[in-house]
Formats: structure tokens, C-alpha cells, sequence
């Protein structure tokens, strides 16, 4: 479970600082390969329903090109 995290908007959410100051204190460096790879996986997914929407529509309406 703790791999599929990166599709969490919660977990990308933690993974960043909220205040640029926080940096000086003793907490966690930012992550932002956790954050790119939270953003590419959203990416993906909405080309592929995208996608999908569009040959649905193709298929229901029998539209030609």
C-alpha cells in the first residue's frame, strides 16, 4: 500500500513544504519526485479517460472521420 501512495493528492500534499521557511527547521526535505510522479500518474489517467470518452463516443454515435 505504501507504493500506490503517489496516487494519494493528500500524500503528494505532505511531501512538500507548506511555508518556504520551514527548510531552516529539522523537518524533512522536500520530496519532489514523490510530487512529479503524483502529477505524470494524474496526467496519465485523465489522457487515458480522455481517451477512452472519445472512442466511446466513436463507437455509440458511429462518427466517421
Amino acid at each position: 500500500m505504501t507504493r500506490a501512495g503517489f496516487t494519494s493528492p493528500f500524500a503528494a500534499a505532505f511531501n512538500l513544504p507548506i511555508d518556504p521557511m520551514m527548510a531552516k527547521s529539522n523537518t524533512a526535505p522536500p520530496n519532489w519526485w514523490f510530487f512529479g510522479s503524483y502529477l505524470l500518474w494524474y496526467t496519465a489517467l485523465d489522457g487515458a479517460l480522455l481517451t477512452t470518452m472519445a472512442w466511446l463516443f466513436n463507437v455509440r454515435w458511429r462518427m466517421e472521420r
